[in-house]
C-alpha cells in the first residue's frame, strides 16, 4: 500500500467526511479533534485539503514542530508546502533579522496574491504569527510585474528598484540585490529563491530566467516575474495586519496546544508593537530636513 491508497482511505473515511460537512455546514467552525498520534493529523489535514481544496494555516507549538509538519504534508501531498517563518533569527528579537526569513514571509504573501483555485497549505508558529505583515493592496500596489514582451526601460527598472531599498552590486548574492550591465539586468527579489536575469533587446524584455549564482548558469526560463520589495522594513507601519486576515476569508486555520500558541501570540503583540512604534518614530527623525 503507497501514500496514494492512504489517502483514498482516509478520503473516503466516514469519520473525515463527517468533519468536511461540519466544516461546510457552520459559518466559522470551531472543531477539536482528540486521539490523533503520529502523522495522523497530517494525513486528516490532507484528506480535507484534497476534498475541499482551500488555503489551510497550520500554527504548530514551535518552529521544530511546524518544520517536522511541513514535511509530512509534503510527502503526503507531493506538492510544496509553504513555511511562513519569523523575520528573526531568534524569537522576538529585532535586533537580528534574517534576510531568508524575511525572503520566505515575501514569498507566502506572493503566493496567497497569486494562488490558484487549489489553495495553499502554510505552516507558520506562534512567533511568526504575532509578527503583522503589509496589507494586500499596499503590497500589490508596490510590486512590480515583469513580462517576455513588455517595453520596460532600464531607467525606469533602475529608480523602481533604487526606491525600494534594493543595492546596486557588481553581482548579485543575497535578496535585495540588483545589477545591471548593458542590457541584461539580474534581480534578487524577495519573493523567489532564486535570482532572475533579464534580457533586454532596446526597451522590450526578450527574456527572463532564473541563475545560480555561484555557477551563473540559467535553471529555468519563465514568462512573467514579480518583484517584491523588502515588506518587513520598508512597509513597516502600524497599520499592518495579521497574516489571519491577509488570507482569503473561508481560510481554515488549524492549532495545535491552542491556550500554549495564544498565548505566545499574546506576548508577540506586546513586545513587537511598542518596538514597532518605537521604529517608525526613529525613522522619522532621520528623515532629511529641508530648512
Amino acid at each position: 500500500m503507497n501514500i496514494r491508497d492512504i489517502l483514498e482511505r482516509y478520503k473516503t473515511d466516514d469519520r473525515v467526511t463527517a468533519l468536511a460537512q461540519a466544516i461546510n455546514a457552520a459559518k466559522n467552525p470551531r472543531i477539536q479533534l482528540r486521539g490523533l498520534v503520529g502523522s495522523s493529523d497530517a494525513a486528516i489535514a490532507v484528506a480535507l485539503y484534497f476534498l475541499q481544496h482551500k488555503h489551510m494555516i497550520f500554527v504548530l507549538p514551535e518552529r521544530e514542530d511546524a518544520a517536522y509538519f511541513q514535511a509530512d504534508l509534503e510527502n503526503l501531498t507531493g506538492k510544496e508546502v509553504l513555511l511562513f517563518p519569523s523575520s528573526y533569527r531568534k524569537p522576538f528579537e529585532f535586533t537580528q533579522p534574517d534576510s531568508s526569513n524575511v525572503l520566505a514571509r515575501a514569498e507566502v504573501l506572493n503566493e496567497l496574491n497569486h494562488s490558484s483555485e487549489f489553495g495553499q497549505l502554510i505552516v507558520t508558529y506562534p512567533e511568526a504569527l504575532a509578527e503583522k505583515v503589509i496589507d494586500r493592496a499596499s503590497l500589490e500596489k508596490n510590486t512590480l510585474e515583469i513580462s517576455v514582451g513588455n517595453k520596460l526601460g532600464l531607467d525606469f527598472i533602475n529608480e523602481f528598484l533604487v526606491e525600494y531599498d534594493f543595492d546596486r552590486v557588481d553581482f548579485v548574492y543575497e535578496p535585495g540585490q540588483f545589477s545591471i550591465r548593458g542590457g541584461i539586468v539580474d534581480i534578487f527579489s524577495f519573493s523567489h529563491e532564486l535570482p532572475y536575469r533579464v534580457e533586454f533587446f532596446g526597451d522590450f524584455i526578450e527574456s527572463i530566467r532564473t541563475f545560480e549564482i555561484e555557477s551563473q548558469l540559467s535553471v529555468e526560463q519563465v514568462k512573467s516575474i514579480t518583484i517584491v520589495p523588502n515588506v518587513q522594513s520598508k512597509f513597516l507601519t502600524v497599520s499592518n495586519i495579521s497574516l489571519l486576515e491577509y488570507v482569503d476569508a473561508g481560510t481554515q486555520v488549524w492549532m495545535k496546544d491552542v491556550q500554549f500558541t495564544l498565548d505566545i501570540i499574546q506576548t508577540g503583540y506586546k513586545k513587537g508593537n511598542p518596538t514597532l512604534e518605537s521604529i517608525i518614530r526613529r525613522r522619522k527623525k532621520q528623515k532629511p530636513r529641508m530648512d
